[in-house]
Formats: structure tokens, C-alpha cells, sequence
């Protein structure tokens, strides 16, 4: 009996260190991971304070694009009945008719 209770005070230790080696080197991996947040956050702070007066300079072009963009938008939606309508002609024509090879 005594070899069994010393038995499962060894298997417990074991499992109890094993479980602090692996808490421990997440802890160390989790403060790794914010130390590098951390630097990530502070360079992109310094790229939004060097970049800010591109905000101006582009205002102009993103107005541009937003106006081609809603332009372009309009002539699709335009073009979107006669393309349906011109398939669904062509998918009642036989295979060969479309080739040409048959009135």
C-alpha cells in the first residue's frame, strides 16, 4: 500500500512540475507576444503622425475615384438587360446556328 501511495505522490509531482513548465513557457510566449503588440502599436503610431498630411493631399483623388466608381456602377447596371436578353437569344439557337454552320 505504501509503495502505491508513493508511487501516485511521485505521478502527481511529476504531472504538477510538468504543468508548470508548460504554464510557465505560455506565460513567456504571451509576454513575447505583447512586447512585440507593443512595438507594432508605437510604429504605427508613427506612420499614422508621418502620414497624416497625405489625408489632405488625397482627399481629392479619393472623391475622383468615389465619383468614377458610382459612374461606372450606372453603366453596368445599364448594360446588365441587353447582355441577359442577348443570352437568352443565343440560348435558343441551336449549337450549330450560333457557329454558323446551319441557316
Amino acid at each position: 500500500m505504501r509503495l502505491l501511495t508513493a508511487a501516485t505522490l511521485v505521478y502527481a509531482g511529476v504531472l504538477v512540475l510538468a504543468l508548470v513548465v508548460v504554464l510557465s513557457t505560455i506565460g513567456v510566449q504571451l509576454w513575447l507576444i505583447s512586447r512585440a503588440l507593443r512595438d507594432t502599436k508605437t510604429a504605427l503610431a508613427g506612420v499614422a503622425t508621418g502620414t497624416a498630411s497625405l489625408r489632405d493631399h488625397l482627399s481629392g483623388v479619393t472623391t475622383l475615384i468615389d465619383r468614377n466608381v458610382s459612374r461606372i456602377e450606372d453603366a453596368t447596371r445599364g448594360l446588365e438587360r441587353p447582355i441577359d436578353a442577348a443570352l437568352d437569344r443565343s440560348a435558343r439557337r441551336p449549337p450549330r446556328q450560333l457557329m454558323g454552320l446551319a441557316p
